[in-house]
């Protein structure tokens, strides 16, 4: 859930910057690729919050927690990808947000 937590940050900091950022005389938030872009992080973080709680939700289900192993390994596939957006979006991110502090902090 930190994970998520800290996609989700740095998803709205990448909104801000967008919403503040001319190039070309026009808003980056005009721009369709980014508002592509934006879009598609916002289903990756969507996706992979659902499929933590629906594990989360297995897990205190069954008595056997050898059958939600699978599940857990899909969660631990899916959130490489998660967190490469959020660290893709970090150059873009002000040094001064706590954000950008806590992933610099621990590389």
């Amino acid at each position: 859930m930190r994970t998520i937590a800290m996609a989700r940050a740095c998803f709205d900091a990448m909104c801000e910057r967008v919403l503040s950022r001319r190039t070309q005389g026009q808003l980056l938030s005009d721009k369709q690729m980014v508002q592509e872009k934006i879009a598609d992080s916002w289903v990756e973080i969507e996706q992979f919050r659902l499929l933590v709680l629906r594990t989360a939700w297995l897990i205190d289900k069954p008595d056997d927690y050898k059958l939600v192993l699978k599940d857990i390994a899909a969660v631990k596939a899916a959130m490489p990808k998660c967190c490469t957006m959020w660290r893709a979006a970090l150059p873009f991110a002000r040094l001064d947000r706590p954000v950008a502090r806590n992933a610099f902090a621990r590389r």
